[in-house]
């Protein structure tokens, strides 16, 4: 797997995000369609264009990153941190992190999505708070 840009680092974040508790709902679904998509990160990219990104970036994570099948193991998260990292300056990975809070927040935070958006803010040098 491999991370090129920060597009593709947001939507591989944000499949963490919603896989940490091994249930991808509705409003989170809504939420990657809406808020998430409409990110400056994602500026002049259509509907279609996100759609493909994020099966593509989806896909590519799941089958190269050690997972239970369920969520991404804590190996598994911290390669992902590591190749987000690359892509995104210190400005992004505090967006990022927002967008992660913001996504997890938005059915109920669960502690595995809690303990998913501590690693990142861990892995990219952020204060917990």
């Amino acid at each position: 797997m491999q991370i090129n840009t920060p597009a593709e680092a947001f939507v591989a974040i944000a499949t963490a995000v919603v896989g940490a508790d091994g249930v991808g709902t509705d409003e989170e679904r809504t939420y990657l369609a809406t808020e998430i998509a409409s990110l400056p990160v994602f500026a002049g990219m259509d509907s279609g264009a996100f759609q493909s990104l994020l099966v593509s970036v989806s896909d590519s994570v799941w089958a190269s990153l050690p997972n239970d099948g369920v969520r991404f193991t804590a190996d598994g998260l911290d390669t992902l941190i590591d190749a987000c990292s690359s892509v995104l300056d210190p400005g992004l990975r505090i967006e990022v992190c927002r967008m992660a809070e913001a996504l997890a927040d938005v059915d109920y935070r669960t502690h595995e999505e809690h303990g998913v958006i501590l690693s990142l803010k861990s892995g990219f040098g952020l204060p917990q708070a």
